[in-house]
Formats: C-alpha cells, structure tokens, sequence
C-alpha cells in the first residue's frame, strides 16, 4: 500500500529488507529514478530525493528541502 502525506512525502506499507541500499521509481517511458536510502535528510544534498524508514517504521521517500 502505498500513502502521499500532508507534506508531499511518499509511504510504502511492506516487508522492506534492512539491508536495502536504494529503491527504484518507474518514471514511464523506460526511466528509472535509482534513490539513495539513508538514515537521515543531511546524507544527501539539498534537492535530492531520498528513501529512509520514517517513524512510523515504513519506507518513505522525500525530497530534502523541497520547496515546491
């Protein structure tokens, strides 16, 4: 299952492996979007996307200082 929250940020329901390095997001016509999983927003620039387990102990991805 997955879930946008009120700030824009992507939650995915599952089995995520702990050891999961980088998910991948189908963008359409054959592009892939390779995100980084990591602990925190500050292991990637400013604008970047990325993966973490949130709070709520699911996989989400954001974008760090998004201010679209």
């Amino acid at each position: 299952m997955v879930h946008v929250d009120a700030y824009g940020n992507i939650k995915i329901w599952g089995d995520i492996p702990d050891q999961i390095k980088s998910v991948g997001v189908d963008l359409g016509n054959d592009s892939m979007l390779k995100i980084p999983v990591v602990n925190t927003f500050e292991d990637v620039e400013v604008g970047q996307a990325l993966a973490y387990v949130g709070s709520s102990n699911l996989l989400e991805i954001a974008v760090r200082e998004d201010i679209n």
